[in-house]
């Protein structure tokens, strides 16, 4: 089974940890694949990075922030998870890589935008050399069963709640 990593919670940092661990891997020589599966801003500074880095490839199939369960206009938002999901598993086929961070699929499994037994099947036949990081809130206890490290990320004081607007750099 291949080495799962899960980083959730409701605190910041949990792409920026996964992106720590890109960043090892990469001076270690290893193959990286990054999936957003909920952003859509290829303007964010992490991703106008990585995606000139050698070795490393980055892609998003989100449609960005999620409207509220049961919205009409939560379909364009399923089908792009569900077309992310789909080469994904092709990248998967392949195995070009050593490690592949599926950032936000939580989120996508917890609003239901996939199919958490499909994906967690998937995930769990994967072979032993491979290593997968999953990110984002509300993993589910399945998906964390199945993880071999956990990390739940905490917040106690967010500077957006003293009205301190998401800052180029910090939080973009």
């Amino acid at each position: 089974m291949a080495r799962i990593l899960v980083f959730t919670g409701n605190g910041k940092g949990k792409t920026t940890a996964a992106l720590g661990l890109a960043v090892r891997a990469l001076g270690h020589g290893l193959r990286v694949w990054i999936r957003h599966f909920v952003k859509s801003d290829a303007e964010v500074g992490e991703f106008r990075f990585l995606s000139a880095i050698d070795g490393l490839t980055i892609s998003q199939c989100g449609q960005g922030f999620l409207p509220r369960a049961g919205s009409p206009a939560l379909q364009p938002h399923r089908q792009a998870a569900e077309e992310g999901w789909q080469s994904t598993l092709a990248e998967f086929a392949e195995n070009r890589h050593d490690i592949y961070i599926l950032d936000e699929l939580c989120i996508a499994l917890d609003k239901k935008l996939l199919p958490e037994e499909e994906v967690l099947q998937t995930l769990t036949a994967l072979p032993e050399s491979c290593v997968v990081v999953v990110t984002g809130r509300g993993a589910s206890a399945r998906l964390c069963e199945a993880a071999d490290t956990v990390t739940e990320m905490m917040c106690r004081k967010h500077a957006y709640e003293a009205g301190i607007p998401a800052q180029v750099g910090v939080e973009k």
